[in-house]
């Protein structure tokens, strides 16, 4: 299945060869590596460097390490230790992938309900890999960058691309900005949004040194995506994702002239939607079947689909379902910061929507002024709750039978009244906020997805206070 030869970081191995240097980077060999007696290991005539013969095997192993150390900034990358952790696990992943009759065991991430434990199939890591290579018509001898750590399936699957393709794997220690520790372009490199927001701070150097940039593992900020729409060299696509189908099977342009407001499937992936409306998904020759998510989409076109939301987040207020997420993108655009809507108990509405921004109150002042045109929060709340007041007095229903609320019930501000007005026209009756709360950070979890049911919890433990 994997035959090589196989390109690492500038080395190249045979199957044998490479097995061996995996041996001795996770430390099972010992004996006549540190003084130099060993030479032969992972290299002399088995690997060399593509200009010639490599050195020894520790000569190689200490030159391809880093001295860096893990900022933290990236949730589920190795810390660096003296044994260098990350290419450690590197290698022995390498090492499970090239023994055939040795399990690979993954858990999925847990960002969407409990983790899981999986036992990845060979043959259809092989196939995705290879869905990945043709949908980006990637080639033999062409660069592909890992700097996501091997413990999750997106880095896994770097590394079996790269055998797949004849590619030649640069390595760099997982960090929150990879960009520090390249030293030559590549064609193909994978990241999380915080990587990404890292490297967009010398934006020249990552629309000249990547050629096509996949983006995964959790949410990109309106503002991130901002960012990327002015990179103008690089190709950058959002990746839709799940460890059950190895990866991506379905891709969106973020940028340039064919940047796509839809997604799109991989060739081989066949998508519908059940009587939630949420997404099914079957991929030939990587699942064993149709898997049901819950990903609330709208489906477009064969193989072309819209993310509303996660069917888990819905919430009912008046008798009528509403998708937060929709609310959110909303929010953003129009104001430029995060936002999360989350449920809070009402008396009469079962539920009332509650809109909660990131950073202080005082920001959002000067935020809303510049969006709106508002000078005066107060004097503008004031005026909007007497219109709202005398169009639908508290207690009775709207036109369309919903039941309105006390305006800023609760420990929160009403929404300033230009943001009002803005969502009016954008947003159903019973989607717009009825107060809205402040918070300076967000918690996020693992992943760098927001922690909605913390980011309630510390809202409602305000009100206690």
């Amino acid at each position: 299945m994997f035959e090589g030869p196989f390109n690492i970081d500038g080395h190249i191995y045979t199957r044998e060869s490479l097995l061996e240097y995996c041996a001795v980077v996770a430390g099972r060999i010992s004996s006549g590596v540190a003084d130099g007696k060993t030479d032969g290991m992972a290299g002399g005539k088995a690997a060399r460097k593509d200009t010639g013969v490599a050195g020894n095997a520790t000569d190689r192993m200490a030159g391809g390490m880093t001295n860096g150390t893990n900022d933290g900034m990236s949730a589920g990358m190795s810390e660096t230790g003296p044994g260098q952790e990350w290419k450690k696990k590197l290698y022995r992943f390498i090492s499970e992938l090239l023994t055939e009759d040795r399990p690979i065991v993954q858990q999925t991430s847990g960002t969407t309900g409990d983790p899981k434990v999986y036992e990845l199939d060979r043959t259809a890591m092989v196939h995705s890999a290879k869905m990945t290579l043709s949908f980006f018509g990637l080639t033999p001898g062409n660069t592909a960058l890992l700097c996501l750590p091997v413990d999750y399936i997106a880095g896994k699957m770097m590394v079996v691309r790269a055998f797949m393709g004849n590619l030649r794997l640069v390595t760099t220690e997982p960090s929150g900005n990879p960009l520090n520790n390249l030293t030559q372009p590549v064609d193909f490199a994978a990241m999380v949004p915080l990587q990404i927001f890292e490297a967009l701070k010398t934006p020249e150097k990552l629309n000249e040194t990547i050629g096509i940039l996949l983006i995964g593992g959790g949410e990109i900020s309106e503002t991130l995506r901002n960012k990327i729409r002015q990179l103008n060299r690089v190709r950058v696509y959002e990746s839709f994702a799940m460890t059950e189908t190895l990866t991506h099977f379905a891709l969106r342009r973020l940028n340039g002239p064919d940047a796509d407001t839809l997604f799109r499937t991989l060739e081989g992936v066949t998508i519908g939607s059940d009587d939630r409306g949420c997404l099914t998904v079957s991929a030939e020759g990587i699942t064993p079947g149709t898997l049901q998510t819950n990903d609330l989409v709208r489906i477009h076109a064969p193989g072309a689909f819209e993310w509303l939301g996660r069917y888990d987040n819905v919430i009912k207020t008046g008798g009528i379902k509403v998708i937060p997420e929709r609310i959110e993108r909303i929010v953003k655009e129009l104001l430029g910061r995060e936002a999360v809507i989350v449920p809070f108990p009402d008396s009469r509405l079962g539920q009332r929507l509650v809109l909660v921004l990131e950073g202080d109150e005082t920001g959002a002042s000067e935020t809303f002024s510049k969006k709106t045109g508002i000078t005066s929060m107060q004097s503008r709340n004031e005026a909007v709750q007497r219109k709202e007041t005398e169009e639908n007095p508290i207690g009775q229903e709207n036109k369309n039978g919903y039941q309105e609320n006390e305006p800023g019930s609760g420990n929160g501000s009403s929404l300033p009244g230009n943001l009002l007005e803005d969502l009016k026209t954008r947003l159903e009756k019973h989607e717009i906020p009825k107060e809205i709360h402040f918070l300076p950070q967000f918690p996020r979890n693992r992943s760098m997805k927001i922690d909605r049911r913390e980011v309630q919890r510390m809202i409602s433990a305000r009100g206690k206070e």
